[in-house]
């Protein structure tokens, strides 16, 4: 079984690979933050939303239409939807 710190490690991985795939397209890509954390049974779940927003809370840069991340306890496989970039 994985440990909250590896599900969290493995999320915040996958989000800078998806920044950085954004970034090599030319887009003007926010980079995001894991902002809470749940354990279950099969996986944690893993939220995340824009490092603006957590900086600011500025309603502009919150993110909308994305979902958690699911890092599978047995694994720490990670599984979940992205976000638009901004």
């Amino acid at each position: 079984m994985i440990e909250r710190e590896a599900a969290v490690r493995a999320v915040e991985d996958q989000l800078e690979r998806d920044y950085q795939q954004w970034r090599a397209a030319g887009v003007d890509a926010l980079r995001m933050a894991v902002v809470d954390v749940e354990q279950h049974e099969l996986a944690w779940i893993v939220f995340w939303t824009s490092e603006e927003f957590v900086r600011t809370r500025n309603p502009e840069f919150m993110l909308a239409g994305s979902g958690p991340f699911w890092s599978t306890v047995s694994t720490g496989g990670c599984t979940g939807s992205a976000s638009s970039p901004r």
